[in-house]
């Protein structure tokens, strides 16, 4: 996301002379991302990797 463009109107009921700047009350800017969806065999898929690599990793520092 490169710009975040806001924009908040209003008007002066009381009719005050004189500019007192804006009067922004709880303004909020929220920005979320998506989430991916897993399930749950994508994720013991990923888990089998890791512990293959792991194991992998421990033998090799067991034969030095």
């Amino acid at each position: 996301m490169r710009y975040i463009y806001f924009e908040d109107g209003g008007k002066d009921r009381e009719y005050w002379a004189g500019q007192y700047g804006p009067a922004l009350d709880a303004a909020s800017v929220t920005i979320a991302a998506q989430v991916p969806e897993y399930n749950v065999f994508g994720l013991l898929a990923l888990l089998g990797i890791l512990a293959v690599v792991l194991m992998g990793t421990l033998k090799k520092r067991k034969k030095n």
